[in-house]
């Protein structure tokens, strides 16, 4: 049978429906009748099927000639590439960057007074406007630190005989800080591209470009309406 939109439709649907049926059973099959004649009525539960078009977004600009145009090493544009494009390319092919998401790493990597160096990306769905601006972000990590030594391994403090905490970074040259802060307006947003963030820190690692994703999550208490922290929450990226 040929999948379709239509046929998707349905078929949640009438899971949805078994699903009711089946947790919420009554003795009453009358009963049962009814409660599914009111869930199948109108949209209390299932609206009108809608599709969007989206259009075909052409990847035509190299990544590796645009980052040395810009002052990034190769290497750089290697590993960034790899780390959020390497799933949709052949092996040993070109990276290819959609045209909004070329102009954003080369304004991003404009001059700290330049104009129209902070960017705003609108794009349709599935565009890469995420891609958009990790990759400036990402591009700015990994060029600082491959002009450091390689970090030693991090130290295991947990598998000590005491188990006291001691920093995992040891022996590095390069200074600890905060080098990019991501902030998102809803919890939600964030468990969507989560994903991809962790995903592109473990193409780093392994390919020894270490840095380290933290996440940390804040809610608002309905009852008082102000902000309550639960984090730091530090990612597993290996």
């Amino acid at each position: 049978m040929t999948r379709t939109p239509l046929t998707v439709y349905r078929d949640v649907r009438e899971a949805y429906l078994r699903y009711v049926d089946t947790a919420y059973w009554l003795r009453d099959p009358i009963l049962m009748e009814e409660r599914r004649r009111l869930l199948e009525r109108g949209e209390a539960i299932f609206a009108d099927l809608l599709l969007e078009p989206v259009l075909p977004y052409d990847a035509d600009v190299d990544l590796v000639p645009l980052a040395e145009s810009i002052g990034l090493r190769a290497e750089t544009a290697d590993l960034v590439g790899d780390a959020l494009f390497g799933s949709f390319r052949r092996p040993g092919e070109a990276i290819h960057l959609r045209r909004h998401q070329a102009e954003a790493l080369r304004h991003s990597f404009q001059h700290g007074d330049a104009t129209g160096r902070n960017v705003v990306v609108t794009s349709g769905t599935g565009s890469g406007k995420t891609e958009s601006f990790l990759l400036p972000v990402l591009a700015r990590i990994v060029d600082e630190a491959l002009s450091y030594p390689a970090d030693p391994n991090p130290l295991p403090w947990w598998n000590s005989p005491n188990g006291a905490w001691d920093s995992v970074r040891q022996g590095s040259s390069r200074p600890p800080a905060m080098r990019a802060l991501v902030l998102y307006p809803t919890n939600a947003l964030v468990e969507d591209q989560i994903t991809r963030l962790r995903r592109a820190t473990r193409v780093l690692l392994a390919r020894s470009a270490r840095s380290t994703l933290v996440r940390q999550v804040h809610r608002i208490d309905a009852r008082k309406r102000q902000p309550s922290c639960r984090g730091p929450i530090r990612l597993p990226c290996a």
